[in-house]
């Protein structure tokens, strides 16, 4: 009800706009509308770039700059803000082949064809409030096929979606606390393919998320030095 209301206020309240904006220090665009608000598509490129609003009106302006789409693979870059993640990879004895603590995305990482892995992908609230509503996104390579997950999950997931080729979980954090996910992997296919990053964040807090960066994968007959 109070969405309706403020878009029957906006509908019918004449609060009209005027101003301009400069995108890297170039010529002034204006901007006019008759309503009290107004979106425009910014031709900027994917790099940093500078933008100023001059407000041409008598009225105080709010002004949002939002940014969408999808890194490359490769150039995704790990981050943490409000909760932390990390992942690890165990192969059947449990010794650990790769972990995102000393990976890089410019590395590519040996597995061997037909044998079981063990992924292990933990997420930490370091905070002093609880976060509701964490969404994990699990992406794997295409050529792994996902097992199961762990039938000793933690308590406290809300739900799991394992699906073909990643596994999504949702679940609450107190303060101070970690979770971790376990999915049990076969290196299927013979080939190269790329590990996709990892993710989590607070489904209504944006500015709380994690990301892992991604990783180049290639599976092979025989690993040289892997055990059997």
């Amino acid at each position: 009800w109070a969405l309706l209301s403020v878009a029957h206020y906006l509908s019918s309240s004449q609060q009209p706009l005027a101003v301009q904006y400069t995108l890297d220090q170039g010529t002034a665009t204006p901007l006019n509308s008759a309503q009290p608000l107004l979106s425009q598509l910014l031709n900027a490129q994917d790099a940093a770039f500078q933008l100023a609003l001059h407000n041409d009106g008598d009225r105080k302006l709010y002004a949002s700059v939002t940014q969408r789409g999808i890194a490359p693979a490769g150039n995704e870059q790990a981050e943490a803000s409000g909760i932390e993640l990390q992942a690890t990879l165990l192969d059947k004895q449990g010794s650990t082949v790769w972990d995102t603590t000393a990976a890089t995305s410019t590395s590519t990482l040996p597995l061997q064809q037909g044998q079981d892995y063990t992924l292990n992908v933990t997420v930490t609230n370091p905070g002093t409030a609880a976060i509701k509503h964490v969404a994990l996104s699990t992406l794997l390579p295409s050529g792994m096929e996902i097992g199961t997950a762990s039938a000793d999950k933690p308590a406290g997931i809300t739900y799991q979606d394992v699906r073909d080729d990643r596994v999504l979980s949702y679940f609450d954090l107190a303060a101070g606390e970690t979770k971790t996910v376990k999915v049990k992997l076969n290196a299927a296919f013979l080939g190269e393919f790329y590990f996709p990053a990892i993710s989590g964040e607070a489904m209504y807090q944006p500015a709380v998320r994690a990301r892992t960066a991604g990783l180049a994968v290639k599976i092979m007959k025989v690993v040289p030095g892997a055990m059997p």
